[in-house]
């Protein structure tokens, strides 16, 4: 299903206790934008979801297999499912993870996703993302920015670079969105592996097994 305006996101995850199925790039398609009337969709690529100038990676940045997670730094299943990402990337030196940012808890989850993308330019990335997926209860600017400083980050530096780069990072976001849309992801986390699509949360086992059928596709070609 194609949106012309942003998927209504679940603050609860989309439970599917591990049921996925195959993602065909030739079959998933862009909706035209809104300023571009009689516009015809675009093909979608794995690579658009993998890969992004302003995303950085956890994990190996050249590994065979991406992890594509949608996400909210303030959603409960988005914390679990950073437990179990966090746990198969201390046991996989080949895997590469990305997150893709959605805002269903607003505001404050916007900015939490812009520092965190500013601490990237410090070094900090992976710490400062552990940090908010490991923080309990409602964020806001003052412990966000209280987060960041605890993991070393230069929070004025931080926030002179998103002021920066506020224009690309909003166009990040609208590509999110629209990327998720386009998948029919309605909540979050939903996930990306190989080329596998998982509209919700996934127990860790399943989430290894289909890393290791991508690695094995990746094999027989």
């Amino acid at each position: 299903m194609l949106f012309t305006s942003p998927p209504p996101l679940s603050r609860r995850a989309l439970l599917v206790a591990g049921a996925a199925w195959p993602f065909i790039p030739a079959t998933a398609q862009h909706a035209p934008g809104p300023n571009a009337p009689g516009a015809q969709p675009q093909r979608l690529s794995l690579r658009e979801l993998t890969h992004d100038a302003l995303l950085p990676t956890l994990g190996n940045p050249q590994g065979d297999v991406t992890i594509v997670k949608f996400s909210d730094f303030q959603c409960a299943y988005c914390k679990r499912g950073y437990t179990s990402l966090q746990a198969l990337l201390e046991q996989d030196a080949k895997l590469r993870v990305v997150i893709r940012d959605l805002f269903v808890y607003g505001e404050s989850s916007r900015h939490a996703a812009r520092m965190a993308l500013a601490s990237a330019q410090q070094g900090r990335y992976a710490q400062v993302v552990k940090a908010l997926f490991s923080h309990s209860g409602r964020l806001n600017e003052e412990r966000v920015e209280a987060l960041l400083t605890a993991q070393g980050v230069n929070v004025p530096a931080a926030n002179q670079w998103v002021a920066s780069q506020r224009d690309r990072l909003d166009a990040l976001f609208d590509r999110n969105v629209e990327l998720a849309r386009t998948l029919g992801f309605r909540g979050t986390p939903s996930y990306v592996i190989g080329r596998v699509t998982v509209p919700g949360g996934i127990p860790q086992d399943k989430m290894r097994e289909l890393v290791a059928q991508a690695r094995a596709e990746l094999a027989a070609r």
